[in-house]
């Protein structure tokens, strides 16, 4: 079962490349798409996962801009990562509860920052 959800999470970072809106493709989408609900794998799982997606994508793309955004996506990985981990444990983004944050959270979160 976890082979064919990392598998579905890297036909929709692969789709994403292939045909989402060139300024949504970055670091931060590709490790967005590569969440299973809130759940974040390790650095090296993530980044093996939007590997594989870019390097199939990349043999199928005939449009050079697109192409370029794509190659892009991989240095800008660490980086990406940290930050979608880092929203996780302030609880900016979490995908099972919906409700914004309370107002002595953002108070909490501003102070923290």
């Amino acid at each position: 079962m976890f082979k064919t959800l990392l598998q579905c999470l890297e036909n929709q970072n692969r789709k994403s490349f292939l045909s989402g809106p060139l300024d949504a493709i970055c670091g931060t989408s590709v490790v967005y798409l590569a969440m299973g609900g809130n759940n974040v794998g390790s650095y090296e799982e993530v980044k093996n996962l939007a590997n594989s997606a870019i390097n199939s994508a990349l043999k199928k793309i005939v449009d050079n801009d697109r192409k370029e955004q794509v190659s892009k996506d991989m240095p800008e990985m660490r980086v990406a990562y940290k930050s979608v981990v880092g929203l996780r444990l302030i609880k900016a983004l979490n995908m099972d509860n919906k409700e914004a944050t309370s107002d002595q959270q953002q108070e909490e979160i501003k102070k923290k920052l």
